[in-house]
C-alpha cells in the first residue's frame, strides 16, 4: 500500500503462504481491521516511510521456519496504532522489529513462542515503542495479555480453528478446549488454510478457567503459565507431548492460580517428551502462598516466579494419577527444573499417585510449604528422587524410589531448617547396588515410619554433621548413621499399573 489514504476502507483480509510480506505500508494513513496473516516468509506486517494509520484485530501464525518477523517497522516514526495484536510461533524467531527511528503505540499485545519479543535493530529509542502505555521492554515475553477475540475470524477456514487450537492469551469465562487465543479465528472461516495437524499447542497463559479435551493430542511447545486467578483443568486420559526444548518448555502455576489434574488409575494423565530422555523439558512448577523460610514473596530459581506467604492451608488445586517422563532441563550450573517443583504449596492442595521417570534432576522437590503427598513413584531421576528445603513440614505417604542406573545423587535429600516433615512407608531400592539413600544437610530432619532401604552403599549421610536425633525412625531418634533401622516392609506397587502409562 503506497501512500494509501484514510478514506480507503480495508476489513477482513487474510494473507497466507506468501514468499515475502503479508501486508506492507509505504507511508499513508490507511487502516485495517481484522487482519489474518499465516506463514508469510518475510514479515507479516511491515511499514516504512512514515505510515501513521492503524491496524485492529490482527492474528499472525508462524509454523514454518525461516520467516523474518511478525512486525517490521522502518524509517521515521509517525506513531501508527496497533490494537489487539496476537502472534503465535511454533518455530521461535523474532516477533517485533523496529529499525532506525520507527515506533508505534501498541495495546492488547499477545506474543507466544518467539525467542525475541522486541528487537531494536538499529538501537533506536525504546520510548518510541509504547506497549500497554509503557516503553517497550525487550526482556518481556508479552505473553500475559490477551488481545483479540478469535471469534472475529470464523470466516477463515484454517485448521487452526479445529484440531490445532492454540492455547494462549486470556480466557474470559470457563471454556472447554479446543478454543483459545486472543483473536477469534471464527472470523476467518472463509479462508481455506493449508494448516494441518492434530496436536493442539499449549503455550502462553491461562488467566481464568481452561479445561483441556482428553480426545485432543496436545503439544507443549513453550511455557504454559497459569496466572493468579486462573485455573487449568486436565481431565483423565489427557496426553501432553512436551517438545524437547529444554528450559523453555514447562507448565507453571503461579501464586494464586490453580491446577486440577484429574487422572484415574485406568486413565492417567501423561506428560512426556517423545524420546523420554532426561532433561528434554522442564516439568511442572506450582507456586503457593504457604510458609517458607525464605519469607513472603520469595523469588524462585525457576522462572523468577514469586511464592510464599502466611497461609499454611493455601490451595493450589489437586493432582491425581499423573505420569511424567524426560523432565529436569538444566537452567545453569546451579539450577535445574525438577519433575514436580512445589514452592510454598499449602496443605489444602491434594497430590496423589504421581510418577516421575527419567528426570535429569529431582523427581519432586518441596520448597517450604505444608503440602502432603500420597503414592509417589520415582524411577531413575538423576539427582534426588525426593528433595526438600526451606522448612517443608508436610508429609509423604507411600513413596517408592527405584534406581537401576548409576550416578544419581540420593533417594532423599533434605536441607535447611528442620520443619520435621512426616514420611510414612518409604521404600528405596538400588539395583545394581551403590550410592546414598538418605542425606540430611544443615539442621534438617524428619519423622519416618516403615522405611526399607536396599542396595545402597550409605543409608544415612549427615552431610553437615547436623543433629542425628532430628532423624526419627519408627518413633526413635537415631543415634548413629549406621543404625540398622531400615528393614521395613516394602511399599506394594503391584497394583500401580498406571505408572506404565505412556504417550
Amino acid at each position: 500500500m503506497y501512500a494509501v489514504g484514510s478514506g480507503t476502507s480495508l476489513t477482513n483480509i487474510a494473507l497466507l503462504d506468501g514468499a515475502d510480506d503479508g501486508v506492507e505500508f509505504f507511508g499513508g494513513s490507511v487502516s485495517i481491521t481484522n487482519l489474518y496473516a499465516e506463514n508469510n516468509q518475510d514479515d507479516s506486517v511491515d511499514w516504512t516511510e512514515g505510515w501513521n494509520g492503524a491496524i485492529t484485530n490482527t492474528y499472525v501464525v508462524h509454523n514454518n521456519d525461516g520467516f523474518s518477523t511478525a512486525i517490521e517497522a522502518d524509517g521515521d516514526n509517525n506513531n501508527p496504532t496497533v490494537t489487539n495484536f496476537t502472534a503465535v510461533s511454533t518455530v521461535g524467531g523474532t516477533a517485533l522489529q523496529f529499525k532506525k527511528m520507527s515506533g508505534a503505540t501498541i495495546t492488547g499485545l499477545s506474543l507466544t513462542g518467539y525467542e525475541v519479543s522486541v528487537d531494536m535493530k538499529d538501537d533506536g529509542p525504546l520510548e518510541n515503542v509504547v506497549i500497554e502505555g509503557q516503553p517497550a521492554d525487550p526482556f518481556s515475553g508479552y505473553t500475559t495479555t490477551s488481545s483479540v477475540d478469535l471469534g472475529l475470524f470464523d470466516w477463515v477456514n484454517s485448521n487452526q480453528t479445529g484440531n490445532a487450537s492454540l492455547l494462549q492469551g486470556v480466557v474470559s469465562q470457563t471454556v472447554t478446549l479446543p478454543t483459545t487465543s486472543s483473536v477469534d479465528l471464527g472470523l476467518f472461516d472463509w479462508v481455506n488454510s493449508n494448516q494441518t495437524g492434530n496436536a493442539s499447542l499449549l503455550q502462553g497463559v491461562v488467566s481464568q478457567t481452561v479445561t483441556l479435551d482428553p480426545s485432543v493430542a496436545y503439544s507443549l511447545t513453550s511455557s504454559y503459565i497459569v496466572q493468579p486467578g486462573g485455573k487449568l483443568i486436565i481431565p483423565a486420559g489427557t496426553k501432553i507431548t512436551a517438545n524437547s526444548g529444554g528450559t523453555s518448555v514447562y507448565i507453571a502455576v503461579l501464586k494464586g492460580g490453580q491446577i486440577e489434574i484429574n487422572g484415574t488409575a485406568d486413565n492417567p494423565v501423561v506428560m512426556s517428551s517423545t524420546t523420554e530422555n532426561p532433561g528434554d523439558w522442564g516439568g511442572l512448577t506450582i507456586c503457593g502462598d504457604a510458609l517458607t523460610t525464605e519469607g513472603v514473596d520469595a523469588v524462585a530459581e525457576i522462572g523468577g516466579f514469586i511464592y510464599g506467604g502466611n497461609n499454611p492451608e493455601d490451595n493450589s488445586g489437586q493432582i491425581s494419577y499423573l505420569v511424567m517422563l524426560g523432565t529436569g532441563a538444566q537452567i545453569n550450573a546451579e539450577s535445574q527444573y525438577n519433575g514436580v517443583s512445589l514452592y510454598a504449596v499449602g496443605s489444602q492442595t491434594q497430590i496423589s499417585n504421581v510418577a516421575v521417570i527419567n528426570g535429569a534432576d529431582d523427581g519432586i522437590e518441596f520448597f517450604g510449604g505444608s503440602v502432603a503427598t500420597e503414592n509417589l513413584y520415582l524411577d531413575n531421576n538423576q539427582d534426588d528422587a525426593v528433595d526438600w528445603t526451606e522448612g517443608w513440614n508436610g508429609s509423604a505417604t507411600n513413596t517408592y524410589v527405584s534406581h537401576t542406573t548409576g550416578n544419581f545423587s540420593t533417594a532423599l535429600e533434605a536441607d535447611g531448617e528442620n520443619g520435621n516433615p512426616t514420611l510414612t512407608n518409604f521404600t528405596a531400592i538400588a539395583n545394581p547396588t551403590g550410592g546414598t539413600a538418605l542425606q540430611f544437610k544443615k539442621l534438617s530432619g524428619a519423622t519416618m515410619t516403615n522405611v526399607l532401604l536396599t542396595g545402597y552403599d550409605t543409608n544415612v549421610d549427615m552431610k553437615d554433621e547436623g543433629p542425628i536425633e532430628n532423624v526419627i525412625i519408627d518413633g526413635t531418634p537415631m543415634s548413629d548413621p549406621s543404625d540398622n533401622v531400615f528393614n521395613g516392609t516394602a511399599v506394594d506397587i503391584s497394583g500401580w499399573a498406571w505408572i506404565n502409562a505412556r504417550l
